[in-house]
């Protein structure tokens, strides 16, 4: 009793692919003491940005009406952010816009299920008393980070993939067939061109006999 909630979805729009592309780092932007000069996903803190001045007046009004509502009774009130994906990105960063807001503070909690890189590592310790990441076993989005990404091309490139192609290729019934058949036709080519050469010394003795009788 006495929870707010505020769910935001996942990917699902060319443009929510271009908010999950815009991973520059950009300031968090915190007037939290623990959050001052944090980074985080610009991408992601924008959208934050941008549901945090639609959705604060309703949320302030309904925060309020729970707090009257709870004073006769035994509960507290809660602002519950949930999100998915990108959502639940958007939804920690929101968090931690709530939590500086007077009349908020205490009562913000969020879930953020499969949460991609969207804070710095000292953001995301910091937060940790009220964001609650939820990541199933080796879910690639929730380490997607920018520096992931670049070190795992990196790491590709570094693969000398055609010479582990070709051994794998040559390894194999058809390597093995083909190398057959190019010693085949290597030594046709060689017992060619013995043959030729048979020949024309021979044309040439008999040329020679020729023009001498």
């Amino acid at each position: 009793a006495g929870e707010i909630f505020l769910v935001i979805r996942g990917t699902a729009s060319a443009k929510d692919a271009l908010t999950d592309g815009d991973c520059a780092v950009a300031p968090l932007d915190s007037s939290l003491p623990e959050l001052r000069g944090a980074d985080a996903h610009r991408g992601m803190a924008r959208a934050a940005q941008w549901v945090f001045t639609q959705s604060e007046p309703l949320l302030r009004n309904a925060l309020g009406a729970v707090s009257a509502a709870s004073k006769k009774k035994t509960f507290s009130p809660k602002l519950v952010l949930i999100g998915h994906s990108l959502g639940a990105g958007v939804a920690a960063i929101l968090a931690t816009k709530f939590r500086a807001l007077p009349g908020f503070g205490a009562f913000v909690r969020c879930a953020a299920f499969a949460c991609p890189p969207c804070l710095d590592e000292r953001a995301g310790d910091a937060c940790e008393p009220y964001v609650t990441s939820v990541v199933l076993h080796d879910d690639v989005v929730c380490r997607a980070s920018l520096q992931n990404v670049q070190g795992l091309v990196r790491r590709i490139d570094a693969i000398d993939w055609r010479a582990m192609a070709r051994e794998d290729f040559d390894a194999s019934d058809a390597g093995r067939a083909a190398a057959f058949c190019g010693r085949g036709l290597e030594s046709v080519r060689a017992g060619a061109g013995a043959a030729a050469k048979i020949a024309a010394d021979g044309a040439a003795k008999a040329a020679k006999a020729a023009g001498a009788a």
